[in-house]
Parts: C-alpha cells; structure tokens; sequence
C-alpha cells in the first residue's frame, strides 16, 4: 500500500491492565484500533501517555508506518 492511503484511528485503550507500577510508567502499551481509507479495522501498539496521544500518534501516521505496530507485545517482554 502506498501512503496515499489514509490511517484513521478511531479508538484506543491500554494494552495491560493498569498496576501499580505501570501507573507510575510515563508511557504504557495502548491498542489502537485505525482503518485504511475506511476498510476494516485493524489493530497497533503504541507507546503512549493516555489514548488520546496514542489515537494521535496514530493518526499522524502513513501506511507503512503504521503497519510496524501490528504485532501485540508479550507482557513477559515488556521491561516495568
């Protein structure tokens, strides 16, 4: 695809539960559902401070960008 193409995200949450230690995390995983050019919804993960940053990250976005965070992370990777 080509970034001609427009990414539209259209919700967010957090990843993870919030702990007490990811509470005290600047930035944690987000779930970012988009779509491209009004198609099916898919899903990023995004280092953010809330959803609405990540829904902006997102949005600023060109395809091929947005297609490197559509692996979900592993929590047992995810240094805290």
């Amino acid at each position: 695809m080509s970034s001609l193409y427009r990414v539209e995200a259209f919700g967010a949450r957090t990843t993870f539960p919030n702990t007490p230690e990811t509470d005290k995390e600047p930035m944690v995983y987000h779930t970012v559902t988009y779509s491209i050019d009004h198609g099916e919804s898919q899903k990023a993960y995004i280092m953010a401070t809330e959803p609405g940053d990540a829904i902006n990250r997102v949005n600023r976005m060109t395809v091929e960008q947005v297609s490197q965070y559509n692996v979900k992370p592993e929590l047992a990777t995810i240094k805290l």
